[in-house]
C-alpha cells in the first residue's frame, strides 16, 4: 500500500471544552491548591495553581460564571432545551508533521488496574475477571510516515445499562458563557475521565472561571435523551494537566472529573450505579482498542452511542509539548471527545471474550486533513497523577 507523507496540518478537537487544573512534576508529584473563582493560575512548574471551584457537599455553594454551583442548581440547569442546544466545541490547530517522532521510553513498570461492575450491571452469572499479567512495554520506533487506518464503526445496539456500557456517558457543560458537549466514562466510585479540553479551554487560562467548565453534569447510558433509570451526577471539582492550560497541546489533553456523592435518580456514588471500567498505562503502544462516544458532529447527533474498533496506526505530535500521542482509524466527531478507549472490551463472561475493559486512550483530536484518524494522549504516569487527585488515592507509579 502507498504509504502518504502528512503535509503541515491542522487538528480538530473532536470534543468539548472546560475545566480545572493540576500540577504535574516529573513522574507523579502533584501540587494543587483550590482558588476562587477565576483565579488565574501563573504557569507550568510555577507552583500550585488554580482548580476549578467544588460544588462543596458541606460547605457554602460557590457562584461560578454567575451561577451558583451545587448539585442541585447544575442538575436544575440543564433542561431538555439547553441539552439539545449544546454544541461541540473544535479548535484549530496548525503544525508541521514533517520531522520524525520518536515514541519516548515508558516510566515504571508497566500496570493495569481492575474495574467494577455491579450485580445490577452484569449479566445473570457473569463476573469480572482477574487482571493478566502484562508482558512487553517495549515501544514501537519513529514513524513519521503512515498509511490510512482501518477501523470498523456501528452504533451501538445492545442494553445500555449493563457494564461496561454502563460506564459510558454524555457530559454537559458550560465553557466561557457557551454550553457544550462531550462524552466520559466511569473510572472509580466517584470519577469520571474525559478530555482535557472538556474541563479547561487551554488559554492560559483566559476566559470565565479561569477557563474551567462549570454546570458539568456527566449522564451514563443517555440514550436519545438522559436515561430515566439511571439519571446524571453533577462534579464537585474538574482537574487537568497544567501543562494543558498553558499550551492547549493535544499530546497532554486529559482531564477527571470529581461527581457529587448522588445523582438526580440515584441516591449515591456514581460508580456503584454504573460500575467503572479498569484502567491501564506504560503499556505498549500497538493495542487493539474500542473507542466509544456520543459524537454530535455530523453525520451523527449525539443521541446514542457510536462504536468504532481499530488498532494502533501510529504516533503523532502536537508542537512537542508531553509524549508523544498514539492515533487509531476513527470517523467519530466532535461531541466523542473524552469517550473511552478500551482493550479488552467485552461483557463479563462471555465467551471467548477477555472482557477486562481496561481504559487505555480516549477520543481527543484529528488532522484537520485526515478525518478518518483520531489521536489520544498516551496514558502513563501522568494518568496516575490526575486519578490520585481526584479520587483521593495514594497510587505510586
Amino acid at each position: 500500500m502507498k504509504k502518504r507523507k502528512l503535509s503541515p496540518r491542522g487538528a480538530v478537537w473532536t470534543g468539548i471544552l472546560a475545566t480545572p487544573v493540576l500540577i504535574i512534576a516529573a513522574i507523579a508529584i502533584v501540587a494543587v491548591a483550590t482558588a476562587p473563582a477565576g483565579s488565574k493560575q501563573t504557569g507550568p512548574g510555577s507552583g500550585p495553581v488554580a482548580t476549578s471551584p467544588a460544588n462543596p457537599v458541606n460547605g457554602t455553594p460557590r457562584v461560578v460564571g454567575g451561577v451558583t454551583q451545587t448539585a442541585a442548581s447544575i442538575a436544575a440547569y440543564w433542561t431538555s432545551a439547553r441539552m439539545a442546544a449544546a454544541t461541540p466545541k473544535e479548535a484549530n490547530y496548525s503544525g508541521n508533521d514533517g520531522t520524525p517522532s520518536a515514541a519516548s521510553a515508558t516510566s515504571g513498570q508497566p500496570m493495569k488496574a481492575n474495574g467494577y461492575a455491579p450485580n445490577a450491571t452484569l449479566e445473570s452469572g457473569a463476573s469480572l475477571p482477574a487482571a493478566p499479567a502484562n508482558t512487553s512495554a517495549v515501544e514501537p520506533q519513529s514513524m513519521p510516515y503512515h498509511a490510512a487506518i482501518p477501523f470498523t464503526r456501528y452504533q451501538y445496539f445492545a442494553k445500555y445499562l449493563k457494564y461496561p456500557i454502563s460506564t459510558v456517558a454524555k457530559m454537559f457543560f458550560t465553557q466561557d458563557g457557551v454550553n457544550y458537549v462531550c462524552s466520559a466514562s466511569s473510572i472509580d466510585v466517584d470519577a469520571a475521565w474525559t478530555a482535557g479540553h472538556c474541563v479547561n479551554n487551554g488559554s492560559a487560562p483566559d476566559g470565565t472561571n479561569g477557563g474551567f467548565s462549570y454546570n458539568v453534569l456527566v449522564c451514563p447510558s443517555y440514550d436519545a435523551g438522559v436515561n430515566p433509570a439511571q439519571g446524571c451526577w453533577a462534579s464537585d471539582f474538574l482537574a487537568t494537566l497544567t501543562s494543558y492550560t498553558v499550551t492547549g497541546a493535544g499530546n497532554d489533553d486529559m482531564g477527571i472529573i470529581n461527581t457529587a456523592n448522588n445523582g438526580t435518580v440515584h441516591a449515591g456514588q456514581i460508580g456503584n450505579w454504573t460500575g467503572w471500567l479498569g484502567w491501564a498505562v506504560n503499556f505498549n503502544r500497538e493495542q487493539n482498542w474500542v473507542a466509544l462516544g456520543y459524537p454530535q458532529g455530523a453525520p451523527f447527533n449525539g443521541s446514542k452511542i457510536q462504536v468504532d474498533t481499530a488498532q494502533f496506526g501510529y504516533n503523532d505530535d502536537w508542537a512537542g509539548q508531553g509524549p508523544l500521542s498514539v492515533a487509531m482509524g476513527s470517523d467519530l466527531t466532535g461531541g466523542s471527545s473524552g469517550g473511552p478507549w478500551i482493550i479488552q472490551f467485552g461483557l463479563p463472561g462471555q465467551v471467548g471474550g477477555l472482557s477486562g475493559n481496561y481504559l487505555n486512550g480516549h477520543n481527543d483530536w484529528k488532522h484537520n486533513a485526515v478525518p478518518n484518524e483520531m489521536a489520544s494522549p498516551y496514558f502513563d504516569c501522568r494518568f496516575i497523577a490526575l486519578f490520585n487527585y481526584a479520587t483521593g488515592s495514594s497510587i505510586v507509579c
